[in-house]
């Protein structure tokens, strides 16, 4: 997260967005399992697999906020809205496409849902 962060201060908005996003899966991942949430998805061979982060938005619709976890979903792996974390992954997003405004929002939005996973949560 503090390289993103940097990245964000330095100007390099392309950086900030490609380290935040993988980031922001990481520490949801994280914060939500401490929780004691399930973040593990069983599949149907009887193998454990990490949970999307489709699925972990998922999670934060069910158990802390059904619309911040449909905002979420939108902004960042719904194919219908904006999709930003599944066009970076697979590289189809514009190099240069990136901006301050896309890399600020991503960074604001890691820091509300980890607030607000903390402050669900006694």
């Amino acid at each position: 997260m503090t390289d993103a962060i940097i990245s964000f201060f330095e100007e390099d908005y392309t950086k900030a967005l490609h380290v935040g996003m993988p980031q922001f899966e990481a520490v949801l991942e994280d914060l939500l399992e401490i929780k004691g949430e399930r973040v593990n998805k069983s599949k149907n061979d009887g193998t454990v697999e990490p949970a999307t982060l489709g699925g972990l938005f998922g999670i934060i619709r069910e158990e802390v906020n059904d619309d911040l976890g449909a905002y979420l979903e939108y902004q960042y792996t719904d194919s219908g809205g904006l999709n930003l974390r599944n066009l970076l992954a697979h590289g189809q997003y514009p190099y240069g496409a990136t901006s301050f405004e896309y890399s600020a929002v991503l960074l604001f939005d890691i820091l509300r849902t980890l607030l607000r996973i903390e402050n669900h949560y006694p």
